[in-house]
């Protein structure tokens, strides 16, 4: 997290940490792609103790592996050079509907959400990133799009883009009234929905354990597939469980760059949601397993309609940690070369951390509590 002295309140995660060691996603993904895109070079700490640099012309294998191969497993990062890129207008706009309206059924919401969803690619193509949240309230369904995040456009290009959504959502009569703006720059459209006055958003907690799955565009090429997908998040609101997430294009934007070890899911995504399912105060050995199988069965449902074999995955940042075919699901069709180049950067097992590359030659000895933590011996398979 960077931490903010002046506010005393955490604003976003460390640019150079786990965040591009993941890849890193953000309301610009859709037009720059990943944070991990854009990094230059490394300084990295090496297993045996020497301090090199990474970059497209230095130790380039190692330069691949920390764009996006997880991190905690091949090197201590000291600093990273990043790209940076000119200011820019920036559109947001939000709405919200709900079944709790008159004239507005549960299937008529659907219906909503649906046209939503099917409108991610046009907007994405445009460079357009969203972040919603679908929630059930004892059976009001509420739909909170907070909110499309435009950059690069003008009040008059985004309505022209948003238009066909407005007129689909008011052909069902759900009566949206958008609320957008105009913001100058980034950090003041950033500011405005997830700054100072939002701070306290989070995800996952004590209380709560999380869980994703990245939808691939392949899921909208065909009206069978798109419907399927779109039935898969009405049963998972309908058992209860609330989902948020986003629309977003992570393709490579720069040049020839080959993208480096982000996941080729995370590449191939055109929705990025986030589940979880609540856990009691203190809660024990099997109250800790009944809430892990109850998200595993949710995630099940959207792994059934987005498989790692059809370019479907998960992040691994705010992930399930007991997420099967993690290696896969993680960090798709890159891991067996990021598997070799662990051996050869960290032949001595120097560095691990939980569901990370080579994690799986060792295993936490933590007891019968339900749920894997990291309160144990640390011990090889």
């Amino acid at each position: 997290m960077c931490y903010c002295p002046e506010t005393d309140i955490q604003q976003t995660v460390g640019y150079t940490g786990g965040y591009l060691a993941g890849g890193g996603h953000s309301p610009l993904a859709s037009l720059y792609g990943m944070a991990s895109d854009h990094v230059l070079s490394f300084e990295v700490v090496t297993a045996d103790g020497r301090f090199v640099t990474a970059s497209p012309t230095q130790n380039t294998d190692l330069f691949w592996a920390l764009r996006g191969g997880g991190g905690g497993t091949f090197g201590v990062v000291t600093s990273a050079t990043v790209r940076v890129h000119p200011a820019l207008p920036i559109v947001t706009s939000a709405f919200n509907f709900t079944s709790a309206t008159p004239g507005i059924t549960p299937d008529v919401f659907w219906d909503g959400v649906g046209a939503y969803v099917e409108s991610i690619p046009a907007f994405t193509d445009a460079g357009v990133y969203s972040y919603f949240w679908v929630y059930n309230r004892s059976g009001v369904y509420s739909f909170e799009m907070r909110p499309l995040f435009a950059p690069n456009h003008t009040l008059a290009s985004f309505a022209a883009l948003a238009r066909p959504l407005w007129d689909r959502l008011r052909a069902l009569g759900i009566g949206v009234s958008p609320y957008t703006t105009l913001h100058s720059n980034y950090l003041t459209a950033y500011d405005s929905w997830w700054g100072k006055a939002n701070a306290a958003e989070s995800v996952g907690g004590v209380r709560s354990i999380s869980g994703n799955r990245l939808f691939p565009r392949a899921n909208w090429a065909s009206p069978a597939r798109l419907a399927a997908t779109t039935a898969a998040l009405r049963r998972h609101s309908e058992a209860g469980r609330l989902f948020g997430g986003y629309g977003l294009s992570t393709r490579v934007r720069v040049g020839d760059d080959d993208g480096g070890a982000v996941s080729s899911a995370f590449r191939a995504t055109a929705m990025f949601l986030v589940t979880m399912t609540p856990v009691p105060d203190g809660a024990t050995a099997a109250e800790l397993a009944a809430a892990s199988r109850g998200l595993g069965a949710g995630l099940a449902a959207w792994r059934a309609v987005s498989p790692e074999a059809e370019g479907g995955g998960s992040y691994l940042n705010e992930a399930h940690v007991m997420e099967p075919n993690w290696r896969e699901s993680f960090y798709g069709t890159q891991y067996a070369e990021l598997l070799r180049l662990k051996r050869l950067w960290d032949p001595k097992a120097v560095f691990y951390a939980t569901t990370a590359v080579g994690s799986e030659d060792w295993e936490v000895r933590d007891g019968n509590v339900g749920f894997q933590t990291q309160n144990g011996r640390l011990c090889r398979r």
